[in-house]
């Protein structure tokens, strides 16, 4: 099968997809504009915008959502969903049952409290573009667990783009290329090396907006400025891997008064000390819990924590300011909610996030 790039969706097979953005009002006025709709064997990815003012009453991740004249069956319900905000509108993306071979019509019935729509939608074929120039390669380089193949090059007349993919055979271990959710900065970016030492940084995707809808588990595209003519013998480095581990966790005896060393998801862990504390914007007391975050040990090091109990009790946890994900750095604290920290005797802390620290290397070779 022919697999091609698509701006905005990431690589897929040969397919329909959507000739033109249609936009709708619903009987109360509102907008909604699709976007983007592909469809090839594996399933079809829908994109709609909702015009929004801020209203917190609407939530579109409650859409109803129904493509109709896409199979024998009339009514063809969603799987995976997502919804963002970007300049006033309500983003949302959906996973759909493949389009049938030979239709080049549908209709997307979008029922929220937002409104009601049904949109009617041409398609086209698309998959033999010849402004890209794709190769497969199939290289790949292992280190800490981790697995980085990079599965295919394509040149465009605008970009250079590398569908790679980050893969363990660690039990529980989700991994992704970069900072965490596989979101991107120009310090943990993939980049290209050619054999004249050049260097090309990656066009780092910032902000979990722009990430591709894909259902395929650490599946990612590196899309990076265009080649000159001469560079050959490519080379991709990434830098950094993210993984999150939703199964490990550790025992700690309260209360810590001095440094104590834990594992969580393969990674070591330096607990300082805890101490009572309280929660942001008055919401009560918690157990605070001072991590070391001066320390990587053998290139892994732990950014968080992603929940915690207390005596058996499941309390949730805060991060203080947040995580940074583009480029993660291990939390200094974390605050675990409590009614009385001074009484509390067991912290369980359960799963994580791991940031492990390559280079890996992987071999490209000539382009096409």
């Amino acid at each position: 099968m022919t697999r091609v790039f698509l701006p905005g969706i990431g690589f897929r097979e040969a397919g329909l997809r959507l000739t033109a953005p249609v936009t709708q009002r619903s009987a109360n006025g509102r907008a909604v504009t699709v976007t983007e709709l592909v469809s090839t064997p594996d399933g079809t990815d829908l994109i709609y915008e909702v015009e929004w003012h801020g209203e917190q009453n609407l939530h579109s991740a409650a859409d109803r959502v129904v493509m109709h004249g896409a199979s024998t069956d009339p009514a063809c319900r969603p799987g995976g969903m997502g919804v963002s905000v970007r300049q006033n509108k309500l983003v949302c993306t959906r996973s759909l049952p493949p389009v049938e071979t030979g239709i080049r019509h549908v209709d997307i019935e979008i029922t929220g409290n937002a409104g009601e729509w049904t949109v009617p939608l041409d398609l086209e074929p698309f998959g033999e573009d010849e402004r890209q120039r794709r190769r497969n390669v199939g290289t790949s380089d292992t280190r800490q667990d981790v697995t980085i193949t990079v599965d295919s090059i394509v040149l465009m007349p605008d970009a250079t783009v590398v569908e790679v993919r980050a893969q363990s055979d660690r039990p529980g271990w989700r991994v992704s290329i970069g900072g965490l959710h596989g979101l991107r900065d120009e310090t943990t970016a993939m980049r290209l090396h050619d054999q004249h030492g050049r260097t090309y940084v990656e066009r780092a995707r910032k902000d979990a907006r722009d990430q591709f809808p894909d259902r395929f588990s650490g599946a990612d595209v590196a899309i990076f400025d265009p080649l000159p003519d001469d560079a050959d013998a490519l080379l991709l480095e990434v830098p950094y891997v993210c993984a999150d581990d939703h199964t490990t966790s550790a025992e700690i005896a309260l209360p810590v008064g001095e440094p104590v060393t834990v594992e969580l998801a393969g990674a070591d862990m330096r607990i300082l000390a805890t101490r009572e504390a309280e929660l942001p914007g008055s919401r009560g007391p918690a157990v605070a819990v001072d991590l070391d975050v001066s320390t990587w040990y053998h290139d892994r090091r732990v950014i968080a924590p992603l929940n915690a109990s207390l005596d058996g009790q499941q309390c949730g946890i805060s991060w203080g300011n947040g995580l940074n994900g583009p480029a993660p750095e291990s939390a200094p604290y974390i605050l675990v909610p409590c009614a009385a920290p001074s009484d509390a005797r067991a912290l369980t802390l359960r799963g994580a996030f791991v940031q492990l620290r390559g280079p890996w290397r992987i071999q490209i070779g000539a382009v096409p």
